[in-house]
């Protein structure tokens, strides 16, 4: 399934697609420019990834941005969907066959409404296991590039 989802760049709604298969409610305050709303409430980072609480937003709106930044930084949805699914780059057959000397990242993304809170769980789905201390080491520092990535990409929601 590809996704070419297009998105505003001051409010991140989804803007459509050419191929998209993800339906989106946006409601309409999203759409007011002339006033910026901070949509990012919360953001909490740990080992593994990162929660985020969004809020004025359904959760397939967040689940639309959320697959913005991770089509931003390279990764496809290789399960799932955006509300529920698995991103991952690099290749998972060459990851086992050479180990921790090639790239892969894989992040489980859950989008959970709660009220008028939308929650973001994103957690890598990778150990570094495989790749012994070469790959122990790469995933520590993919995981710590990848929430410096998305802390900039919330800011740039934030700052609207």
């Amino acid at each position: 399934m590809a996704f070419n989802a297009k998105f505003c760049h001051s409010c991140g709604a989804s803007m459509g697609s050419s191929q998209s298969a993800v339906p989106t409610t946006v409601s309409p305050q999203l759409h007011l420019h002339s006033q910026p709303q901070n949509i990012v409430q919360n953001v909490y980072f740990n080992d593994t990834g990162a929660t985020i609480d969004f809020v004025g937003i359904s959760a397939m709106d967040a689940g639309n941005i959320i697959f913005g930044f991770f089509s931003q930084m390279g990764f496809k949805i290789e399960s799932g969907s955006p509300i529920q699914g698995i991103y991952g780059k690099g290749s998972a057959a060459a990851r086992v066959a050479v180990g921790g000397f090639v790239t892969r990242e894989k992040y489980s993304v859950q989008v959970q409404q709660s009220g008028a809170v939308v929650r973001v769980s994103l957690s890598s789905a990778m150990s570094g296991f495989s790749g012994g201390f070469i790959g122990m080491s790469r995933e520590k520092s993919a995981r710590n590039s990848f929430k410096q990535s998305l802390g900039m990409f919330l800011n740039q929601l934030s700052s609207r």
